[in-house]
């Protein structure tokens, strides 16, 4: 009951402004509970159809909901680029998602040092899906690990990700420049 048709409606008003260039996060979010499961996908419906009208790309929140996230986008059938955002899921369900044809977000977590099978997965997800975000304020990269996390930090990201797909740095760093640029149409 926290969001009201009022947001939808301010959301479809912001689109008009040249400044914005996209529509997110939105999602479904079942960590904390799942009382309001019908209503979190209402409003992502309504969200997903506002970029929709405007061609405008989503970034999707899915936390403790990505088999449902499958479900949805198999039987929505997106036209707008969208991107899962702070990816943490298994290789089935990357691959799954980039079959719907989404693009994968990778933020701080992937450098942990407990976070090989998330490398795993990061290699296996083709280059021209990959995108790296802060999630700021959280999940700073080591070597920041626990501190407030700057979009200064995405260089830890970009120079994982280069190892894990063996590629300089400046080879990765322009792979993810150009994936960007054609998700957010810049």
């Amino acid at each position: 009951d926290q969001y009201k048709i009022d947001d939808l409606v301010e959301i479809q008003n912001l689109c008009s402004l040249p400044k914005n260039k996209g529509i997110g996060e939105i999602g479904l979010d079942f960590y904390h509970s799942d009382d309001n499961r019908i209503k979190q996908f209402e409003f992502f419906d309504y969200q997903i159809d506002i970029a929709e009208s405007n061609n405008m790309p989503i970034v999707i929140h899915a936390r403790d909901s990505y088999y449902e996230l499958i479900e949805y986008l198999k039987s929505k059938k997106i036209k707008s680029d969208f991107v899962v955002h702070c990816f943490t899921g298994s290789k089935e369900i990357a691959a799954k998602l980039v079959d719907l044809g989404s693009y994968i977000s990778f933020t701080g977590i992937i450098t942990f040092k407990k976070s090989s099978e998330l490398r795993e997965v990061a290699a296996f997800i083709p280059d021209d899906k990959i995108m790296i975000e802060t999630d700021s304020p959280y999940l700073s990269p080591e070597p920041n690990r626990g501190k407030k996390n700057y979009p200064k930090n995405l260089i830890y990201i970009a120079e994982c990700f280069s190892v894990i797909k063996n590629l300089s740095l400046e080879d990765m760093k322009k792979i993810l420049k150009d994936n960007s640029v054609e998700f957010y149409k810049l």
